[in-house]
């Protein structure tokens, strides 16, 4: 037999009025009453009328805004692949997405769409932030009106939101350096290259990657660090100066694809390199051999969990048990995406050899 409110109200000690706007967060409610209700809807795996909650939620007109740092990129595209996902699966209840793109790592630009994103009615925002306070203090004033935020591949110290949903960055940074270390044999010279320091999550995995190899590689040199813009054209020239003005045999890259495939292909001396995420590009020189591994930090994954997150509290006052939601990273090698038919066939006798 269904729960009903009245149950749950009697259960709680608490009128049916206060377990309705508690359940579907509405009003003014204690939050130690709301969460106790909800805590024993939870418990009684209390189900509301979907046809009636979705009318209801439809007549609320809510929509998310998501402002990125940028206008567009590879990884951005998977980040908004997943976006797009998300939002298929909320259609029914009317809740509109709105995606603001600002120009590269321009904080001021960012807070213009922030402000924007307001005026166009968002109640609710997922942000890409840029390190910055001006952004910092754009989020607090949005907390203090109630306006919920989600931080999205990146967030801000000291900055309190709904929720943040990023790549692990510590753990991407370790597992190049591990990588790094494992076809290095612990010796030799490598470069580093990173997206802007603009962006913290991106200087928590260089920290990360430096931090493992000073410590378990003593031999094995990092020459540089080198910060790529956003470019794609300015990012292949400076990797391929770099790469000219400091010999090495190692690099860990971070950038835009294309530019940075092409940098080592055109090197006079051959580069063993480790790549992140899985770009088109990227996985065809993986299966060439040109590069030995990249490192998937899920991108899809983190804009599918940035606005579930925000329909789940808007649609049921469900909100995430931590702030901070990890995304993990995975290696992926030649032999994860190579075709496997002409390995799997059983043209050979156990015991012969």
């Amino acid at each position: 037999m269904a729960i009903t409110m009245k149950q749950i109200a009697e259960l709680t000690g608490v009128s049916i009025g206060t377990v309705d706007r508690a359940l579907n967060n509405r009003g003014s409610i204690n939050p130690a009453v709301a969460q106790r209700i909800r805590t024993v809807a939870k418990e009684l795996n209390y189900k509301t009328n979907s046809v009636a909650k979705s009318l209801a939620i439809r007549n609320k007109k809510l929509k998310i805004a998501v402002v990125l740092h940028i206008q567009q990129n590879p990884y951005f595209n998977s980040v908004e692949k997943g976006i797009h996902e998300a939002t298929e699966d909320i259609s029914d209840f009317g809740i509109s997405i709105e995606i603001y793109r600002c120009r590269k790592f321009v904080a001021e630009d960012q807070l213009l769409k922030i402000n924007q994103a307001i005026d166009d009615g968002a109640t609710a925002i997922i942000l890409t932030p840029i390190d910055s306070p001006i952004i910092a203090n754009k989020v607090k004033e949005l907390q203090e009106a109630r306006i919920p935020v989600v931080f999205l591949t990146n967030f801000l110290d000291n900055t309190s939101v709904f929720a943040s949903v990023c790549c692990n960055y510590v753990r991407s940074g370790l597992l190049a350096a591990g990588l790094t270390r494992f076809l290095t044999g612990g010796h030799g010279e490598v470069l580093v290259f990173t997206p802007t320091f603009s962006m913290l999550g991106h200087r928590k995995r260089i920290n990360a990657i430096l931090s493992y190899l000073s410590e378990y590689c003593p031999d094995l040199h990092v020459k540089k660090v080198v910060e790529l813009p956003g470019d794609d054209f300015d990012c292949y020239r400076i990797v391929s100066q770099s790469l000219k003005e400091t010999p090495c045999n190692y690099v860990i890259y971070n950038g835009d694809a294309h530019a940075g495939i092409k940098a080592i292909k055109e090197s006079p001396h051959p580069i063993r390199s480790i790549f992140y995420d899985m770009a088109e590009v990227t996985l065809e020189a993986l299966q060439a051999d040109d590069i030995s591994a990249t490192i998937n930090q899920n991108p899809e994954m983190q804009g599918k969990t940035a606005v579930k997150l925000l329909s789940d509290y808007l649609t049921s006052g469900v909100k995430p048990e931590n702030e901070h939601i990890l995304i993990d990273c995975e290696i992926i090698l030649r032999e994860n995406i190579m075709a496997i038919d002409r390995f799997s066939k059983n043209n050979f006798v156990i015991g012969e050899y």
